[in-house]
């Protein structure tokens, strides 16, 4: 009787034992769910107690189960935590235990950061019709179509993560992990900028562009000669510029370091050279910052280069500004619309300057991006409602930190207790 009494105790010890693990997996499989549906913006308690029921606990009769969410902040992405218990009915071990024993379970799941991204369409598509090659980052899309990351030439990057389907009929290369379709939201770096207050203006605080007059400055390139002189956006005395510059050959524009508003106006560049005050150098922090604001519809954008070609006869030589002191969600952005215009921006550099380098982003438009290999910037990130890549294009952001210009991060969810 003492031998079986024992044998009795160990199988029901095993019971015990399996019951946690049943437990733990559940909380498990709850909390990852949970994260993920915080990706999404769902409920992350409901997935997270719908997960946990599907595998056998529900709040009810001997089985609790609570779901915890603690939201985002700044410094630290969201994360789901899920605890699971079920009181295990005694059998032989009720000859000497007067309670019911309970078997429980925790765990905890975030949302972690698993590798950056130079590219993000925020709800379009990414449609890549030339040849794109990126220099170790990654191609994002957050569009839930089929079509989100739609390669009709080819790509060369780490890896293309999207919400939506991968990765259309093209040349695919990943030299990272492979592509990962369906896969959770990447987060936008500059959604910030989104809540910005920008100041509004009128006639009394518009300016006209800059009629060309000799220069003098500190730019010995052009000195001496006839340019358009900018002047950079002074919050002392809000000004802004509400007509269209367009730049062409033969009339150099010379953009000292600072902000620049464009309030219904856009900057069009089809030729000539649109160059940095002194140097373009990013340890000088000498950047800029363009914005384009004005009345809901009538908000301008940018365009550097010709049509649907890459023009090579222009030189846009201006990066962005590492530390925006007027509006810091700006920092390290070089060009921010909020316009529905579309965008298109040709990165060559046929002069051998340096190149237009720093965060582009337009989140309500269609951004077309372009650009030669021989000369490619150190710092290209894109974000955008929709993105499309033309002709050959090189992405490089191995110099981004140095311009201050953040970049997407892809996630995934990552049991952390």
């Amino acid at each position: 009787m003492v031998i079986m009494g024992f044998v009795g105790l160990a199988t029901e010890g095993g019971l015990w034992y399996l019951g946690r693990r049943t437990a733990q997996n559940a909380a498990d499989a709850a909390a990852v769910a949970g994260a993920l549906a915080a990706a999404y913006n769902a409920n992350a308690e409901t997935a997270a107690l719908n997960s946990a029921a599907s595998n056998g606990f529900t709040n009810t009769g001997n089985t609790t189960v609570t779901a915890n969410l603690t939201p985002a902040t700044s410094s630290e992405s969201a994360k789901v935590q899920v605890f699971v218990s079920q009181q295990m009915t005694p059998y032989i071990s009720a000859a000497f235990m007067t309670t019911p024993v309970t078997v429980g379970a925790t765990a905890t799941a975030q949302l972690k950061s698993i590798g950056a991204s130079c590219v993000l369409s925020t709800t379009g598509d990414l449609t890549i019709s030339g040849t794109s090659i990126s220099s170790g980052c990654a191609f994002a899309s957050n569009s839930t179509s089929s079509t989100a990351i739609n390669v009709t030439g080819g790509l060369l990057g780490s890896t293309a993560a999207t919400v939506g389907g991968c990765c259309g009929s093209g040349s695919v290369s990943l030299t990272g992990k492979p592509s990962s379709p369906y896969h959770p939201p990447t987060l936008n770096p500059y959604s910030a900028a989104d809540a910005l207050a920008f100041p509004t203006f009128d006639a009394s605080t518009c300016d006209d562009i800059p009629a060309p007059a000799t220069y003098n400055g500190s730019n010995n390139t052009y000195r001496g000669q006839s340019v358009i002189l900018l002047v950079p956006y002074n919050p002392a005395a809000p000004r802004a510029y509400c007509q269209t510059l367009s730049v062409t050959a033969g009339m150099p524009v010379i953009v000292p370091s600072g902000t620049y508003f464009f309030n219904n106006a856009s900057l069009l560049m089809n030729g000539g050279v649109i160059s940095c005050e002194a140097t373009c150098a990013a340890p000088l922090l000498t950047g800029s910052t363009f914005i384009f604001t004005g009345d809901t519809g009538s908000i301008g954008t940018v365009g550097v280069g010709a049509g649907k070609t890459c023009n090579t006869s222009g030189t846009f030589s201006v990066i962005a500004r590492q530390t925006n002191t007027y509006f810091p969600a700006l920092s390290g952005i070089l060009f921010y619309g909020r316009g529905i215009a579309n965008a298109s921006i040709c990165a060559s550099n046929a002069r051998g300057r340096q190149p237009l380098g720093g965060g582009i982003y337009f989140p309500n438009s269609l951004l077309t991006f372009s650009g030669n290999s021989t000369n490619p910037s150190t710092c290209v990130s894109m974000v955008a409602k929709t993105l499309t890549l033309a002709s050959r294009t090189t992405i490089d952001t191995t110099g981004c930190a140095v311009y201050g210009t953040a970049l997407a991060q892809m996630q995934g969810v990552r049991l952390v207790q």
